[in-house]
């Protein structure tokens, strides 16, 4: 697990091949190997690995939640439910499990549901500052833009060089006509990540809101050359 927190993903796939040699019915190896493959991008592989996991120890929750997770980046969202569904009922007082159904929830835009399985996961862990962030963005999608400010700022007292959460606390201020706060929350974003095409996106909307027309267009062609496609009119 060490390696991959590292991002030292080929000697994991090595350490975790040679464990499932070794001992081929430890669903923690597998499992192991799953979460390597999460961490390459190779999503239909984990799922393979997943599965082989829960085949062998099907009571054990974060196996269900990670392949949740996965089936979540792929676009699965009905099967991800069902296997996040499964990992919060074998185990409720699971932080992850939550956050997982919660995230996949809201890509339903179940946006209830969803906030309910945020708060259930804040409750075991009210350290998760990416939960905050994924709270605001269902009261920005909700239209709740103050109360979307308070989430922002929550996950950004977590972890304040958070750059999307700048971002997207700059965004809420623009729908509230805070024009030059929107501006200092997209400036503080990019001096953490100036590659972020919606952060430029947001400045690119604060000069506008401010009439500075001019360095609006600047920020919104940075924006499309990092490819960030949205109406700029």
């Amino acid at each position: 697990a060490g390696l991959i927190v590292a991002g030292m993903s080929t000697e994991a796939f090595a350490c975790y091949g040679k464990a499932i040699e070794s001992d081929p019915g430890s669903a923690m190896n597998w499992a192991g190997q799953g979460d390597v493959m999460n961490n390459m991008g190779l999503y239909n592989e984990a799922l393979l690995y997943y599965d082989k996991a829960i085949e062998l120890n099907p009571t054990y929750a974060r196996m269900w939640a990670s392949k949740g997770r996965t089936l979540t980046r792929l676009r699965r969202y009905s099967e991800a439910l069902d296997s996040l569904k499964k990992s919060s009922n074998l185990d409720s007082e699971d932080a992850y499990s939550w956050a997982s159904l919660g995230d996949v929830l809201a890509k339903l835009k179940r946006y209830d549901d969803a906030l309910s399985s945020y708060n259930e996961s804040l409750r075991l862990d009210d350290s998760q500052y990416l939960i905050w962030t994924s709270i605001g963005d269902i009261q920005y999608a909700l239209k709740e833009y103050d109360i979307a400010l308070e989430s922002y700022d929550k996950s950004l007292e977590l972890n304040p060089s958070y750059a999307y959460a700048w971002a997207s606390k700059g965004d809420a201020l623009i729908k509230l006509n805070m024009y030059d706060e929107a501006l200092d929350s997209s400036n503080k974003s990019l001096a953490i990540n100036s590659y972020s095409g919606y952060a430029w996106y947001v400045k690119g909307m604060a000069l506008r809101g401010l009439n500075l027309d001019s360095d609006a267009e600047k920020a919104f062609d940075m924006s499309r050359n990092l490819g960030y496609t949205i109406s700029y009119i």
